[in-house]
């Protein structure tokens, strides 16, 4: 998905000819033609694609009902560890200088998959934070008890220390683009598997502190979206 919102918001060429004056419609066919093939997960991965991109465009809808099966954990974490990676390498990120993080709350047991609590998730590793008795109600986490509903929530952060001093005053814009990119992409990756949600920047940031461990200055919550199976 990063190749995608790359191709559109004009960081790098990603369908070939894009015409400035394209007669409306053609740039939207464009992007559909060079994503319509097969979405394959990597080796290893839980969760098999029910959906090919462009199903997963017309049909795509935010949602807010779930039932209650849980989603294996893991297709979530294998989804996010694809973004942070495609992330580092579009930006040209290092440890010492402006890597996003990541965290998936698990909120419902499901078997064979990691259980409740809050990972910490990297590119190539994943480290359970909290427990679910020290995660206690989700729902004090956010302004909409709503998103809390399904089987868990990806948050996005960013050390804003480290892009004010790279990118001065866009620095907070850059990051807000990075992460939006990477939670997209896990968004469209699960919509793929019929693992559906809502995009959202509704946590209270209080109630991450001690949580993540969140000074918000060098870990900011800056986006996040909830999953689970629609009801």
């Amino acid at each position: 998905m990063n190749a995608i919102l790359c191709g559109i918001s004009g960081l790098r060429p990603r369908v070939a000819e894009l015409r400035l004056n394209h007669v409306p419609g053609e740039l939207e066919g464009d992007l559909i033609g060079e994503f319509s093939g097969p979405v394959t997960p990597d080796e290893g991965s839980p969760c098999l694609p029910c959906k090919s991109f462009p199903e997963f465009l017309q049909t795509r809808r935010s949602v807010s009902h779930f039932r209650d099966e849980a989603v294996d954990a893991r297709c979530v974490i294998h989804a996010v560890a694809q973004a942070l990676e495609d992330d580092e390498r579009l930006w040209g990120c290092s440890e010492t200088a402006g890597l996003l993080e990541a965290f998936v709350f698990v909120l419902r047991d499901s078997v064979g998959g990691p259980g409740p609590g809050i990972y910490q998730v990297r590119r190539d590793s994943a480290v359970r934070m909290t427990t679910a008795a020290e995660l206690g109600d989700p729902i004090r986490f956010g302004v909409q008890e709503e998103f809390f509903a399904g089987s868990g929530v990806v948050i996005f952060c960013a050390n804003l220390d480290v892009e004010d001093g790279a990118g001065g005053a866009n620095g907070y814009l850059v990051n807000t683009l990075r992460a939006s990119m990477a939670l997209y992409e896990v968004h469209v990756e699960l919509g793929c598997m019929d693992v559906v949600g809502s995009v959202f920047g509704g946590f209270i940031p209080a109630s991450l502190r001690s949580l993540l461990l969140a000074d918000m200055v060098t870990r900011q919550q800056i986006i996040s979206c909830s999953y689970g199976f629609p009801a």
